[in-house]
């Protein structure tokens, strides 16, 4: 019987130490749960954990670097060229305007923005009319001028007014041919009558005759 005792002591603690070695082995050889956010994609640790860290994955240094802003903004900035040129866009149509002088007049021809900007054409209440080219609701660069009356002037206009290089016609055929400035004969020029004969030559200022 003690012989029996003994074999099953024996039994026993061998049993007890596997079981022990078992457990140790579990513990050793299974991955703990906590070890899993270590071994998570740097992407994850970038937005999460570690938003500011410089050694993050490629993809948190593009978002952060400020060199990059530049290359998307290129397409939007683009967009906005191309609106501005659409805005700019020349169309046809009529107006109703006042000159600088303070004479209304029916206008028909090109408008920018809402205003008489390009060739067109302007009817006077007084029965004047104008062909030529517009800046902004005025007569600006070459034109033709008549007059009711039937005087007429043909060139170069700025603000509403004889400017640069002109001729103007007196309805008796007389006509100068010289410089205005601001509707007025000034600089060279030359004055003939109908029949093209030469009547005066010289310097003008404030439409008289200064010098010969």
């Amino acid at each position: 019987m003690a012989e029996v005792s003994r074999i099953n002591k024996k039994w026993v603690i061998t049993g007890l130490i596997v079981l022990l070695l078992l457990l140790a082995a579990y513990f050793i050889f299974t991955p703990s749960a906590e070890v899993i956010p270590d071994k998570a994609s740097p992407i994850i640790d970038t937005n999460t954990t570690a938003p500011h860290d410089t050694t993050a994955s490629p993809l948190h240094d593009t978002v952060t670097q400020p060199d990059t802003i530049p290359t998307v903004l290129q397409p939007e900035d683009t967009i906005s060229v191309i609106e501005k040129k659409e805005v700019a866009k020349k169309e046809t149509g009529s107006l109703r305007l006042q000159s600088a002088q303070g004479f209304w007049f029916d206008y028909t021809g090109e408008i920018v923005n809402g205003e008489a900007h390009g060739k067109g054409v302007a009817i006077f209440e007084n029965g004047n009319r104008y062909e030529g080219n517009f800046s902004h609701n005025k007569r600006s660069g070459f034109g033709k001028a008549i007059n009711k009356n039937g005087d007429g002037y043909e060139g170069q206009w700025k603000n509403d007014r004889f400017n640069g290089k002109g001729t103007y016609t007196w309805k008796n055929g007389d006509r100068f041919e010289g410089y205005f400035k601001d509707a007025q004969r000034n600089g060279k020029g030359k004055l003939y009558n109908k029949q093209g004969e030469l009547l005066k030559e010289g310097i003008w200022k404030d439409d008289e005759l200064m010098k010969k």
